[in-house]
């Protein structure tokens, strides 16, 4: 075989193994690397001009006479019968082609071996509109794309999502399905989705199965999904489910009002019962127009656990919005007023909440205060105050106590100023009250209205929540009470505002709010610092309760309430994409194969080779 014909040879069989499945073409993302081929030249200007010793055997009786050959053919043949010439000229070929960074277009299965499953776990899913219910279907799909995948990892999406299995065998993860079930709060399929790309990585393939009663952009996720070479595919499952649901709920005093809403396209007669300790103590009934909503107000509700209950003949597909649940722990609380005159703006409109009883305490007399909920300290002279009243007005707050402090009088203030929000100085101004921040305070309350009042500076750890150049409003917790500073001069307009007695009821449900609070929604997560918690019959202990099913939860000594209350997840009919025909088959798509990598490795094997064919030969 010509040398020519072995270096084709040589060149064909070293593409072959460059590429081992067909491709289309085969092109370069930086052609001047080819410039390297210029190498070349100097290669075969120092072969030509090489000497090279021949040994020649001579007869002793005659000599050979020799044809000769043309002096260019003679060259040509100097070089093609030359191993080390030829992996030269390879070796330059090649370092070339690899910084002319070649890649080769090829068909892959697409990420079967690498497969997240986005498993929606929300609140909706428990919706009966396909039988037995939404989850039980996508537990069904999820397992068939199990089944057929390598390593898979399932994330769990509901309002914080968790990974279940990372990468893991599909045994196990078939396994561990069937130990998921629902849980009552609202979904976050983008962050779900977003945790499934970190994990799949590049060239994988997530799988989505949701009835998508989603809030967040999903395709646009997707997109940026698709972007990372990742492919993503949609399972919905459930249809136009029908659905009346307690969307909201709102308790003043003993008074609830309840927000149901119908999100059918016919009017429903809606039956509204209350429950205290499995005892019917309430039940109302109204027609609720086709998607739209109505008020219940429940009036004078018993004290402790209320279970609300909507009542209805006709379908209901999502039963998870039909309860809702209230922990009334008093009627009223009890108000000590400690005060000079027998009436003020702010007694009037503390009893217009009703939620407080009053009782005026004329000084000196001062009752026990602990068995108050709150005490008012109004504008009194210092020198009515029996000895160590401020002592024990503190140790109160301190101890658990609720204190309101309103006045403009500079000695009571810094006679209490250890337990207030601000310290306060004896210079008198006066300006236009404005909100310093909105909260669940002031968002309701209207200000811009002229007051004197005495210049404070806040301390570390307050808040104020109205000003004019200092602060007028402020609030703060101290020990395990609170206490409010209300700077405001009675003669101020404020009381005339319609927006005053609201102003008021704010405060009382902030100053008997306990710390941890009265109600929260699923999906919230609050910060215990190891406390006891009892639900369902369970108990535990933790540093951090997430609320995931609706109920009673028990928390140290407190009773709080979970409930739904999210109108989007209630409204399982509305879903942000198309019904899909889903299939989890081997699917093909066209991937740039990088070819730069496996180039330099040939030329370090034939470097490698040179190196070895010199020593053989004699040279190093």
């Amino acid at each position: 075989m010509s040398s020519i014909r072995i270096f084709t040879v040589i060149l064909q069989t070293h593409r072959f193994l460059m590429c081992s499945w067909r491709f289309y073409r085969m092109p370069f993302d930086n052609v001047l690397g080819f410039l390297g081929l210029l190498g070349l030249i100097p290669l075969i200007i120092l072969y030509l001009i090489k000497p090279k010793p021949k040994e020649i055997k001579i007869p002793t009786l005659m000599f050979m006479v020799r044809e000769k050959e043309s002096k260019l053919k003679s060259l040509i043949k100097k070089m093609l019968f030359d191993p080390l010439f030829l992996l030269q000229v390879l070796i330059i070929i090649l370092i070339s082609a690899s910084m002319a960074k070649p890649y080769c277009i090829a068909e892959k299965i697409a990420g079967s071996e690498n497969v997240a499953i986005v498993l929606d776990v929300s609140a909706s899913m428990q919706a009966k509109d396909v039988l037995p219910s939404r989850f039980d279907k996508a537990i069904e799909i999820a397992k068939n794309v199990v089944s057929k995948s390598g390593k898979v990892s399932i994330i769990l999406a509901a309002k914080h999502p968790a990974v279940l299995v990372e990468k893991g065998d599909p045994k196990a993860a078939l396994a561990l399905l069937d130990s998921v079930g629902p849980l009552d709060t609202p979904t976050n399929l983008v962050d779900a989705m977003e945790l499934a790309r970190s994990i799949v990585e590049k060239d994988g393939r997530i799988v989505v199965v949701s009835d998508f009663v989603a809030k967040g952009d999903i395709l646009l996720e997707k997109k940026l999904v698709n972007a990372n070479n990742i492919m993503v595919d949609f399972a919905k499952v459930g249809n136009n489910g029908k659905n009346v649901g307690i969307v909201d709920l709102k308790r003043i005093g003993s008074t609830v009002y309840v927000t149901l809403r119908n999100y059918d396209e016919d009017n429903r007669n809606v039956v509204l019962k209350v429950l205290n300790n499995n005892a019917e103590v309430l039940k109302v009934d109204e027609s609720v127009q086709p998607k739209s909503s109505y008020v219940f107000i429940l009036e004078n509700l018993p004290l402790g656990r209320n279970v609300i209950e909507i009542e209805s003949n006709l379908r209901d597909d999502f039963p998870t919005d039909n309860q809702a649940y209230i922990y009334i722990k008093k009627s009223k609380y009890k108000v000590l007023v400690l005060c000079e005159k027998k009436d003020s703006h702010i007694r009037k409109a503390l009893l217009a909440t009703n939620l407080v009883t009053i009782e005026e305490s004329y000084l000196p007399i001062i009752p026990n205060l602990n068995d108050y909920d709150i005490v008012l300290v109004e504008n009194v002279s210092i020198d009515l105050f029996p000895p160590g009243s401020f002592d024990d007005i503190a140790k109160f707050v301190k101890n658990g106590g609720n204190l309101i402090v309103a006045s403009n009088n500079f000695e009571l203030l810094k006679n209490l100023e250890s337990i207030l929000p601000v310290t306060v100085n004896n210079k008198v101004e006066e300006g236009v009250v404005t909100r310093a921040i909105v909260n669940e305070i002031t968002k309701d309350v209207e200000f811009n209205f002229k007051t004197t009042y005495l210049t404070a500076t806040p301390k570390n750890g307050s808040i104020t929540i109205a000003k004019a150049e200092s602060p007028v409003i402020s609030i703060w917790t101290i020990g395990k009470g609170k206490a409010i500073y209300y700077g405001i001069s009675e003669n101020s307009s404020f009381y005339q505002k319609t927006s005053y007695p609201i102003f008021w009821l704010k405060i009382v449900e902030w100053l008997e709010s306990s710390k941890i609070g009265d109600s929260y929604k699923t999906g919230e997560v609050i910060k215990l610092g190891g406390v006891n918690v009892e639900y369902d019959s369970k108990k535990f202990n933790t540093d951090t309760l997430l609320f995931e099913k609706t109920g009673f939860y028990k928390i140290g000594g407190e009773i709080v309430s979970v409930n739904l209350l999210d109108p989007l997840e209630s409204d399982i009919s509305n879903s942000v994409i198309a019904k899909t025909q889903f299939s989890f088959e081997e699917k093909k798509k066209e991937v740039k194969e990088d070819l730069t990598d496996l180039l330099i490795v040939s030329v370090i094997l034939l470097v490698i080779g040179e190196i070895a064919y010199l020593k053989w030969r004699g040279d190093i």
